[in-house]
């Protein structure tokens, strides 16, 4: 035996043993199975699965709901609360104020860790609220290399967190700084809303209709996977479009998602209605063709 068939033949005796290989009675059995048999036994896998995909789909609605009608708001409340903040006029250090205090702190350490988990901090004490770790960007290694333990670093304190260091002339905005967290919410609201919506359409296709649960047999189905990949794309790029306008509000972010939306709705209909009158026409023709054929015989 050659070493091409050797070969062969031992690939073969793994994928038995794995299981997905079975001997040449069992291949014989499947093959002279019942369609019928094969077509019950298909239709109660897809339902399973879309049983499985009913949870989810709720479970990603709900979370979308929870961002965007619970968490949402709030953040933009302290988002347009720290904007229109001033300035301290009588900054006292021991309370905590909505205005903006400037209060020196004194460093204990720092930490730079790069790479998949990256990690930025300094720990700061003072006399004032602000004391502890404050969590920064990787814009701010310079700053974190030049600090030692004992020097005084000047932060800014807003209902006491610091929202931004200071060193010289440069300044360095902390996780607790409130700007930008409402589009990344919005966005992760939105997300989970459109994804949800398809998760649960998809999942009560495959339950219903469990037969038609296949590409080839169910073009909703893909219209409506394919609707899901635009507006999920063109949310994010409403997103990157609202966080490049220098005081954009989410309104911008809504306003643009929803005029692309409604076009690539209106444009997802007008397909559809040309593919299933052409399908018709091309329907009636065959007919038609059929017709002919028997009246000539």
């Amino acid at each position: 035996m050659s070493d091409k068939a050797m070969t062969k033949t031992r690939r073969r005796r793994r994928l038995r043993r794995s299981g997905r290989l079975g001997s040449a009675p069992t291949r014989r059995r499947a093959s002279r199975e019942n369609p019928a048999l094969r077509a019950a036994r298909r239709a109660r896998d897809i339902r399973r699965n879309g049983l499985v995909a009913l949870p989810i789909g709720i479970a990603l609605l709900t979370a979308g709901f929870v961002l965007l009608l619970g968490v949402l708001p709030g953040m933009v409340a302290d988002e347009h609360d720290f904007k229109s903040a001033v300035p301290c006029a009588d900054p006292d250090p021991r309370v905590r104020q909505d205005c903006l205090q400037d209060a020196q702190f004194t460093v204990e350490g720092t930490r730079i860790q790069d790479g998949r988990n990256a990690v930025y901090w300094v720990d700061l004490s003072g006399p004032g609220p602000g004391s502890g770790r404050v969590v920064l960007d990787g814009a701010a290694k310079p700053l974190l290399r030049a600090l030692s333990p004992g020097d005084g670093l000047r932060a800014t304190v807003w209902r006491g967190h610091v929202v931004a260091v200071h060193k010289g002339d440069s300044s360095w905005a902390t996780h607790d700084d409130p700007r930008g967290e409402p589009l990344l919410f919005a966005t992760v609201g939105g997300a989970a809303l459109i994804a949800g919506a398809f998760t649960l359409f998809a999942g009560t296709w495959c339950v219903l209709r469990p037969s038609t649960c296949v590409p080839r047999n169910a073009p909703q189905l893909v219209t409506a996977t394919w609707l899901t990949v635009a507006l999920l794309a063109e949310l994010v790029a409403a997103a990157f479009v609202q966080a490049r306008v220098a005081g954009a509000s989410l309104w911008l972010l809504a306003g643009v998602w929803c005029v692309v939306a409604l076009m690539t709705l209106l444009g997802a209909a007008v397909i559809r209605r040309r593919s299933t009158r052409t399908a018709g026409d091309q329907m009636m023709k065959r007919q038609a063709a059929a017709r002919v054929r028997v009246l000539g015989r």
